[in-house]
């Protein structure tokens, strides 16, 4: 079952149609399934009356312009604190979303509060913390150096291990197999713990960046990330998006393991290009939205078709409704 949220703009997910009023929909149901991790980086867990986990000192704030955001801090720097970290997220045709920094004996929920009601502010919220729908134990060897792809069997060989796979039997992948396997121009953001780029199940379909040269520590494309080479790692910050979890790895085999290479299991689609998008991580699989809007941002950005979100808690956030909304209206599909 899924409800209704309430606190959504409804004009807005009329706009935006059915795709985008589930996605919402199921963002603010999620929130009771999840277990709770902190963030890699240290910061300080608070609740909102309703108890919903978020960064203590830390909102999510929408304006039209800059200026309007410079105003709005400068009005309220004395009641809120300094107010002087802030970084841009999300444009769109409404205005800008930034990640700001509030006085931490402020809650964010009541700075928001208080943000909304300020002229200048269209949105503010909490920067809330979601977590995969299952917390797994971390695995060793984070971050390792991406290795070259090996090159597959010829002829095919059968995966091992597909026959274990119910859900290829339910969904009848066979049947589509017979027709395509898939195609590795489709670009494929899995928005995650990351993956185990290594994985010899998952190596041959993995996106990379041909206009990244490797471990140089440099911008080469110029899309604002270094060493970007798989895809990015917004919680770490780094362009190691390595699966600390496990999680993220599952998912991306699921969406695209290797097929017909003798190994393990396939994916729903054999052939394909998978982004490794990290903002979640740890034992318990946590992760800000803001570092969210930042990967599906990435995505949007960087050509990926389609986005996979196995993830969610919190309460309904206007900020991951509208990059969700301006993800879908270039064409993009968000599928949680």
């Amino acid at each position: 079952m899924v409800r209704k949220t309430t606190s959504g703009p409804t004009v807005h997910e009329l706009r935006h149609g059915l795709k985008t009023r589930f996605v919402a929909s199921l963002l603010a149901l999620v929130g009771g399934w999840a277990a709770l991790g902190s963030p890699a980086q240290a910061q300080e867990i608070a609740f909102t009356e309703d108890g919903h986990p978020y960064v203590k000192g830390q909102m999510l704030v929408k304006v039209r312009s800059a200026p309007q955001l410079e105003r709005f801090l400068d009005r309220t720097r004395s009641s809120l604190g300094t107010l002087a970290e802030r970084k841009p997220l999300q444009k769109d045709q409404g205005g800008q979303w930034y990640l700001v920094q509030v006085n931490e004996s402020i809650g964010a929920s009541f700075a928001a509060r208080d943000a909304s009601a300020a002229g200048d502010v269209l949105y503010a919220e909490p920067n809330y913390i979601y977590t995969t729908m299952i917390g797994n134990r971390p695995q060793p060897g984070k971050d390792p150096e991406y290795d070259k792809a090996p090159r597959l069997p010829s002829p095919e060989v059968p995966d091992p291990q597909l026959g274990d796979l119910y859900g290829m039997r339910l969904i009848n992948a066979e049947t589509a197999w017979a027709i395509t396997k898939g195609a590795a121009n489709v670009v494929v953001g899995n928005i995650d713990t990351g993956i185990d780029y290594n994985h010899p199940d998952l190596i041959n379909n993995l996106w990379t960046n041909q206009n990244e040269i490797p471990n140089n520590g440099i911008d080469d494309d110029k899309n604002g990330y270094v060493d970007d080479i798989v895809g990015y790692d917004f919680r770490d910050k780094d362009g190691k998006p390595f699966d600390d979890n496990g999680h993220g790895s599952h998912t991306a085999g699921t969406v695209g393991a290797t097929g017909g290479n003798g190994i393990g299991i396939t994916g729903v689609s054999q052939k394909v290009s998978i982004m490794s998008l990290r903002f979640l991580g740890g034992a318990q699989g946590s992760g800000t939205a803001a570092d969210a809007i930042s990967a599906i941002e990435y995505a949007t950005a960087n050509g990926a078709k389609l986005t996979s979100n196995s993830w969610g808690g919190g309460p309904y956030s206007q900020a991951l409704f509208d990059v969700i909304s301006d993800a879908n209206d270039k064409g993009i599909l968000f599928v949680a």
